[in-house]
């Protein structure tokens, strides 16, 4: 397993993404009917979405606290945001789900903050120092 001295840019970066996480965790908790009914997006996926952004949020607060940590553990941060930008994507063009056009906007900005942090993570990741192993 390779493991990283987190870069400062890694670890703000880390500290954003929770906050965001977070925030957005807390609205899609605090207010999961309005925003399903002005949205047009099912409630269950606004309450789930919500919870794992939570659990997301808490993993990301503990990655950006570490001395070392995984590299591939970034790297799954980093294609994690990926495929879920990607996944707010394919929501917004799907023939089953039919949001608004506050909710098509509400989809895009989320994708847009995702790939921004998944870039300032990848920036992250590439300035971080690899831990050597140490001699036997």
């Amino acid at each position: 397993m390779t493991l990283l001295t987190p870069s400062p840019l890694l670890k703000t970066a880390l500290l954003i993404d929770a906050a965001m996480s977070a925030a957005m965790a807390a609205l899609q908790l605090a207010a999961t009917a309005p925003l399903g009914h002005s949205l047009q997006l099912p409630t269950l996926l606004l309450q789930e979405s919500g919870l794992f952004m939570l659990a997301y949020a808490v993993l990301l607060v503990f990655m950006a606290r570490a001395a070392r940590l995984p590299s591939a553990l970034v790297g799954l941060v980093v294609w994690g945001n990926l495929g879920w930008a990607l996944g707010c994507a394919l929501l917004a063009g799907s023939t089953w789900l039919q949001p608004s056009v506050a909710g098509l906007g509400f989809l895009a900005v989320h994708a847009a903050g995702v790939l921004a942090m998944a870039a300032l993570e990848f920036a992250g990741w590439r300035r971080s120092t690899p831990v050597r192993a140490l001699a036997a």
